[in-house]
């Protein structure tokens, strides 16, 4: 077996490789838009995937000290487990404490609404859709917040960033 040897010209040349790799877009990609950081992971959701987007979002929150905005929207396709599994999003969201909550769909409304019922907090907001969303989000973000958008591709989050934009 032979260990692969690393010199300056050889880590400069990866730097530069990774340097021009661009996201692809609706997979964690970042962006800026009117100085708030947008992490667009707008593409697909599921239980695993939103785990690892808040992971990845309150990191970057914390990194920069700035407040968290999440719009999170329906997770499609789930079958039996689609309730139990949105609940469970609500739950992670929440413990995450966010500055503002965005919850998109009649999935996500019918969970919170389980979850947290009449004692809902105030920066905690529901939108049947996409569209209708996007302007509450646009109410709720300014500068140097980071905004994690997330959601099934059904459900057309990429609205909230077109909107902002």
């Amino acid at each position: 077996m032979r260990t692969a040897v690393f010199d300056a010209a050889n880590l400069a040349a990866i730097a530069d490789a990774l340097a021009g790799v661009k996201p692809v877009a609706g997979r964690l990609s970042t962006s800026t838009i009117r100085g708030i950081v947008v992490i667009d992971d707008s593409y697909n959701s599921n239980p695993r995937s939103i785990r690892a987007a808040l992971s990845a979002a309150r990191e970057v929150a914390e990194g920069l000290g700035a407040r968290l905005v999440i719009a999170m929207g329906d997770m499609l396709e789930l079958g039996a487990m689609s309730a139990s599994a949105h609940q469970d999003a609500i739950r992670e969201i929440m413990r995450e404490q966010p500055a503002g909550f965005v919850a998109v769909g009649p999935e996500m409304r019918n969970a919170l609404e389980a979850v947290a019922g009449s004692n809902r907090p105030p920066n905690v907001l529901v939108a049947p859709d996409s569209a209708a969303a996007a302007n509450l989000v646009a109410a709720s973000v300014r500068a140097g917040d980071v905004l994690l958008i997330k959601g099934s591709r059904g459900i057309a989050m990429e609205r909230i960033i077109a909107a902002l934009a």
